[in-house]
């Protein structure tokens, strides 16, 4: 859905800067972690040219990377600016390590005298982070706050290859830095790949996501795997986990990319199983394979699941079935558009002021404020079509519009609670003499038809939710 736009990852990670400096609670820097290893660069391509405006747990790309210049192309240029901001922190009672990042950083202390930190780690990826503090000669004694993270259950530390007591997580270790010379801290965080369930779900059983430390998962079909099975379009409606809580297996991470990655087995809506790749969010900014052409900018051509249902669940199954009743939809099809796809809404030449939007695990589209939209459909030019068009029977409001065909009048609907509670269609035969024996200026038959939906004044065209054209039966 259109959910975590880039501009409100910005402003809560520093708003929540402001948090921490104000009060002193690590919480506060366990929120801008999460944030910085998943959302931050998730949110931007793999080349660095642009961010998405909304980066869902759940989604598709490269469609809703490349837009503007905007306010989120502009937030995401500035959160990577304020990266270092977020790394130390000093106060009267010492100096702080709020992230663990590969970074020296210089301070001017009580006394007037400097130390230098510098951090040496591979984390998130690997467990273990090595602080070097090079205080000046002469310096007074001041204290190093490291912050340890409230997710990890055994942290270690050491100072100069002393062990540490009293460690905690959810806490900040505090080490008196003496007069002694330089101190080397080691900090060990041990990480385990694990499940954890939805804690906002209410429709059943809750989906899951792999996370590992403060690195969450997806399974993003840009490094699907499996030869034996494709891909499925949207791997958060069409994978589910073999089982719940499944083992996961380490495999090696692609290059340039953050790891480690895992795998494990998934089961698909159409029945198939397969081994699924599951790669940190952070990397979903790569929007194509290497080796391969490139997809349109605007197209859903590969997608990525946080969540995913445990494919014994009743969600699954409607998935399932859902899977089904489109596959026989686009089956007897003479032309279908994907409502709220880039690519097929481009093929199929929309035109007009309509938006389009999620809603029950579909996407819409509609025009308010007198608005209107069309698109341009196949139809057969041996027989008779006719126009099947997808309405949410729930609808609240009045809505009221034409439908049309080459500016030829087929309907006016009416959208007013017609089905309470689920989807209907509404069929309209189209005029066989828009195309029966018309050719163009090549002498080609001519078999495309402009569909347009337009309000009525002061009313919204749509919710349109699926259109298709079918053929009539022979006598």
């Amino acid at each position: 859905g259109h959910v975590v736009e880039t501009c409100a990852t910005m402003s809560w990670m520093e708003l929540t800067q402001y948090l921490l400096e104000l009060t002193g609670e690590p919480r506060y820097a366990d929120a801008i972690e999460r944030l910085l290893f998943n959302h931050v660069f998730a949110s931007q391509t793999v080349d660095g040219d642009c961010y998405r405006y909304h980066t869902p747990p759940n989604g598709f790309k490269p469609d809703d990377y490349f837009h503007g210049p905007d306010c989120c192309t502009g937030s995401g240029h500035r959160i990577v600016a304020m990266l270092p901001r977020f790394i130390y922190g000093q106060g009267r009672e010492g100096i702080y390590v709020n992230q663990f990042v590969p970074s020296t950083a210089e301070f001017k202390l009580n006394d007037g005298k400097r130390a230098v930190i510098k951090q040496e780690t591979g984390y998130p990826e690997t467990e273990t982070v090595l602080l070097r503090i090079e205080p000046e000669a002469g310096e007074a004694p001041f204290t190093l706050h490291i912050r340890i993270p409230a997710w990890c259950e055994n942290p270690t530390a050491m100072v100069n290859m002393a062990e540490v007591a009293g460690v905690r997580p959810g806490a900040y270790l505090s080490l008196p830095i003496g007069r002694q010379g330089g101190s080397t801290v080691k900090v060990t965080l041990p990480m385990t790949p694990r499940w954890t369930e939805h804690d906002h779900w209410e429709d059943g059983a809750a989906p899951l996501a792999l996370v590992r430390g403060p690195v969450v998962y997806a399974l993003d079909t840009v490094w699907w795997k499996d030869p034996a099975v494709p891909a499925p379009y949207d791997a958060g409606r069409e994978a589910g986990l073999a089982r719940r809580k499944p083992p996961v297996r380490a495999v090696a991470a692609a290059a340039g990319a953050l790891g480690p990655f895992f795998e494990t087995e998934v089961r698909l809506v159409s029945g198939q199983q397969a081994q699924a790749r599951f790669v940190p969010f952070s990397n979903i900014g790569r929007w194509y394979r290497d080796g391969e052409p490139k997809p349109e900018r605007g197209s859903k051509a590969f997608s990525y699941a946080v969540w995913l249902q445990d494919s014994a669940s009743p969600a699954f199954a409607r998935a399932a079935e859902e899977q089904r009743r489109l596959r026989d939809l686009t089956k007897d099809s003479v032309d279908f558009v994907l409502i709220g796809d880039g690519k097929s809404e481009r093929d199929h030449k929309l035109q007009g002021t309509g938006n389009s939007g999620p809603f029950n695990g579909r996407a819409y589209r509609h025009a308010g404020g007198g608005g209107w939209f069309s698109y341009e459909l196949k139809v057969p030019t041996e027989r008779p079509a006719q126009l099947v068009v997808t309405y949410w029977g729930g609808e609240q409001d009045r809505r009221v519009f034409d439908v049309l065909a080459n500016d030829r009048l087929l309907a006016t609907q009416t959208l007013l609670r017609n089905k309470p509670g689920e989807f209907f269609e509404a069929r309209h035969p189209i005029p066989f003499d828009l195309v029966q024996g018309k050719t163009d200026a090549l002498g080609q038959k001519l078999d495309r038809i402009t569909v347009k939906f337009r309000a009525h004044p002061g009313s919204t065209a749509g919710g349109v939710f699926g259109l298709r054209v079918v053929g009539e039966a022979k006598p």
